[in-house]
């Protein structure tokens, strides 16, 4: 991977930048980690923020480093989100790879995707988080 291009580590659901931190070191490359959920952690973005405004964020970041080339990588409910960015900036896009990937059909969510006690578990943390 040369100087121009990079990777961006989205982490998944309720998690942020700090499950990468053993993982960044080892890839000796320029490395994008968004902050999300930190940056904006609200309950309104947390049950209102459509996979949309994800992409527009997160395609913006991507943008800022003039990177020509990145390697996306999806963890868990992020695997949707990787996977609409490498439709969103498909010339940027050089591979995508998915670690436990969450990605659901059409037309349902990230938590639509899990088992019930999952899905009732990760709705009960989304709104309590704060």
């Amino acid at each position: 991977m040369k100087k121009d291009s990079g990777f961006v580590l989205l982490p998944g659901g309720g998690m942020s930048a700090w499950v990468w931190s053993r993982l960044v070191p080892l890839l000796n490359r320029d490395v994008l980690t968004p902050e999300w959920r930190l940056e904006a952690n609200t309950l309104a973005n947390r049950t209102g923020a459509s996979l949309n405004d994800l992409i527009d964020y997160h395609a913006g970041l991507i943008e800022k480093t003039r990177w020509k080339r990145v390697v996306l990588v999806g963890h868990s409910g992020a695997g949707a989100l990787a996977a609409a960015l490498a439709k969103w900036l498909p010339d940027k896009t050089e591979h995508v790879f998915y670690l436990a990937g969450n990605i659901p059909p059409h037309g349902k969510s990230a938590l639509d995707a899990l088992p019930f006690f999952l899905r009732q578990m990760n709705r009960k943390a989304i709104l309590n988080q704060i």
